[in-house]
């Protein structure tokens, strides 16, 4: 399958592209740019891909895997991300691939995205690159922030209860 296809997978239905992924988790998909706007993308492996400057907003994130993917610049402004996982996840319990959760292991690059506004309680960000990063008035209670980098970062206003950042 094409980019293209791949995104239209994503976007209709995203049990098909989930299973696309665990058998081609080598591929590096190039999603930078591309509109995910309002998109139902809970619970998505979103893993291994290039999303520099792509859209989110008000999609809903929810339980979305994102580990070893780059969304420097995205606008992720409003999302639903209760339970995503940014960063990198040590412990995998799941019958996949070993090829596969490799990936699991690395975080994302989240340099200058927008998170203003979101709903990240409970999210992942364990090692991963935030520099720049918007979190404006956004939900990060029990947000986990072990181990990432966080220079320049904005926090104003952002509820952080229970938040764990080292």
């Amino acid at each position: 399958m094409n980019t293209q296809e791949l995104y239209q997978l994503l976007i209709s239905d995203v049990s098909a592209f989930n299973e696309w992924r665990i058998k081609n988790p080598d591929i590096y998909l190039d999603f930078s740019g591309m509109d995910f706007r309002e998109s139902e993308l809970c619970d998505a492996l979103l893993v291994n891909v290039n999303c520099r400057n792509a859209n989110f907003e008000r999609a809903n994130l929810e339980y979305t895997c994102m580990c070893s993917s780059d969304f420097t610049g995205a606008n992720c402004s409003h999302v639903l991300g209760t339970g995503a996982h940014f960063g990198a996840i040590e412990v995998v319990e799941a019958h996949l691939p070993r090829h596969f959760t490799h990936y699991l292991r690395k975080g994302a690059i989240l340099d200058e995205v927008d998170f203003s506004y979101s709903e990240l309680a409970f999210a992942n960000f364990r090692n991963t690159s935030l520099n720049g990063t918007r979190f404006h008035a956004s939900d990060l209670q029990h947000a986990h922030f072990a181990s990432s980098s966080h220079v320049n970062a904005s926090f104003d206003g952002a509820a952080t209860e229970h938040t764990f950042f080292s």
